[in-house]
């Protein structure tokens, strides 16, 4: 993604698609945040997207404290050289990264502020994949609501940064 831009996408780790591939969110799950960002008129390569560990766990289980510490300081290093404004937590694991013992469906759709970051919890789209009937559109409206809000603030904060070429 774009080494500059103030808004970046933290999800938890590849999966079987992404760890093929070497790169983030290009399976099932990429497609639909591309979707996503499409339709926010944002044009994916504009925004910086990556993962909180960068190795797929076995059986594409949760990663645990111990791996995500193993890859912090990775993702540490990207933020220090993109310096963000705003941060999108795509689920769970990267929520719990910046919020300890935070739960995704008491967090998402407020903000906090860690680090020097404004941050956004949201539903992991592979999460949103799963849903059904209402309880999709109920989740697709709630990840809609989050994504708008981030992308304003980082358009607040960088009035002067294309989102789309």
């Amino acid at each position: 993604g774009a080494l500059n831009s103030p808004l970046v996408l933290i999800g938890e780790g590849p999966g079987l698609e992404e760890d093929k591939m070497g790169h983030p969110f290009v399976g099932k799950a990429g497609q639909l945040l591309t979707t996503i960002l499409n339709k926010l008129e944002i044009q994916r390569e504009r925004v910086y997207i990556t993962n909180i560990i960068k190795c797929r766990p076995p059986n594409n289980r949760t990663p645990l404290k111990k791996e995500i510490l193993a890859c912090s300081q990775n993702l540490q290093l990207e933020l220090s050289i993109i310096q963000p404004k705003v941060i999108i937590a795509l689920g769970a694991v990267p929520l719990n990264y910046f919020k300890p013992d935070s739960s995704i469906v008491r967090t998402r759709g407020q903000w906090i502020n860690s680090r020097e970051y404004w941050i956004m919890p949201t539903f992991h789209p592979a999460y949103i994949l799963r849903q059904q009937g209402q309880t999709l559109n109920k989740i697709k409206w709630a990840v809609w609501q989050d994504f708008n809000k981030a992308i304003n603030k980082a358009k607040e904060m960088c009035p002067e940064y294309k989102f789309y070429v």
